[in-house]
């Protein structure tokens, strides 16, 4: 049973590959931050422990390790928002990565994140 399902657009991920200077990831991490937070500030907040489950979809069919991909920032959004209590082990349980089926709007990334409620 999925709580909720959050979907931002991004248009340029931070990534560990890139190897750009801090503050350009800096920058990028805050504005997953931030589109995060405000899309989670009307959300009901769910209590206990969550796994979240992240699908990745990107505009072309070009393989990618998703592990390269820091979604730190949206996880930090989200706990900013309310919508989880921490981000700690105790609260987000697992992190689940997955490419999607599907292919993304041209030049963005899409991020779906799916939080279900661990029993």
């Amino acid at each position: 049973m999925t709580a909720f399902q959050l979907i931002i657009p991004m248009p340029d991920l931070p990534s560990s590959n890139h190897r750009e200077h801090w503050r350009v990831t800096a920058k990028k991490r805050a504005a997953m931050r931030a589109a995060a937070a405000l899309a989670c500030t009307h959300m009901r907040a769910i209590d206990g422990p969550v796994h979240l489950t992240i699908t990745f979809g990107f505009p072309d069919k070009r393989g990618r390790d998703l592990d390269n991909y820091e979604i730190k920032g949206a996880i930090d959004g989200m706990v900013d928002a309310g919508l989880i209590s921490d981000d700690r082990s105790t609260v987000l349980r697992a992190v689940t990565r997955k490419p999607a089926e599907h292919l993304s709007i041209k030049g963005h990334a899409v991020l779906m994140f799916d939080l279900e409620p661990v029993s």
